[in-house]
């Protein structure tokens, strides 16, 4: 089975699945063309049930060696992802989208205090203080508008990175980087940007990290500003920094 997104960006084939311990089906891996320049571009991969309706959606795909080797038009690649379903797979649907979703909601988001927006910094679901240095561990980060006004962002320009560490929980070396896009412009009531930080454990030097303690932040503004729709006054956001809206948490990375 070959799909193609409806841009013609990439056809995806070999698509392998497994069985969870929990009795899910997971899908895990495939093989990827790519007939279309990817930079900027992130990849779903909706997983299509017997009712003809959406059961799952990819949290990520991770092209091999992407981070150090940026895919080419015309590669044939091997990639990770992950989504898990019950029941069975009828089709696949393929888009090729920016790297930021933007997402809307069915109602207004609650923000602590009043808050004009949502800033957050995650880590993988699940997550329990370990990880493996043997898989792609997703990050992810999200903001959204939770007034009932549109409003515009200047430009918010944020990074992650890992640093070791240690029992002291200390700030040491900084082994990876990665610079986000910068999120700019309009955002619509009841909407927002999320973005998956696929990590593969590869450091600046592009060698693999060694397990150990390790620090993961997101490096992001202080305060971001804004201009509400119908309004001529800039106004400023301070970025909450409670343990509702972490940007910074220790990782026990393992074997």
């Amino acid at each position: 089975m070959i799909e193609q997104d409806h841009d013609g960006y990439v056809m995806i084939s070999n698509l392998h699945t497994e069985k969870g311990s929990d009795g899910t089906t997971k899908l895990v891996s495939g093989t990827i063309h790519i007939n279309k320049d990817l930079a900027g571009k992130a990849i779903d991969i909706s997983v299509i049930g017997q009712d003809s309706s959406v059961v799952a959606t990819t949290d990520y795909v991770f092209i091999a060696d992407q981070d150090i080797n940026p895919p080419k038009t015309g590669d044939n690649r091997t990639f990770q992802t992950q989504a898990s379903l019950n029941g069975e797979i009828m089709a696949y649907h393929i888009i090729v989208r920016d790297l930021y979703r933007y997402e809307h909601f069915t109602d207004y988001l609650y923000a602590m205090n009043g808050a004009p927006m949502n800033l957050m910094f995650g880590p993988p679901s699940g997550f329990s203080g370990q990880l493996s240095v043997d898989q792609i561990n997703r990050f992810f980060v999200r903001l959204d508008n939770t007034t009932q006004h549109a409003w515009t962002v200047s430009p918010v320009n944020m990074e992650l990175e890992v640093y070791k560490s240690n029992e002291q929980n200390q700030e040491l070396e900084l082994v990876y980087s990665y610079k986000l896009p910068t999120i700019n412009g309009t955002i619509d009531t009841k909407s927002g940007y999320y973005m998956a930080i696929p990590w593969n454990q590869r450091g600046n030097d592009g060698q693999f990290i060694s397990p150990g303690r390790y620090l993961v932040k997101l490096s992001r503004p202080d305060t971001i500003t804004y201009l509400q729709a119908d309004s001529k006054e800039v106004q400023t956001y301070t970025v909450e920094t409670d343990t509702r809206h972490p940007w910074k948490f220790f990782v026990e990375y393992v074997k």
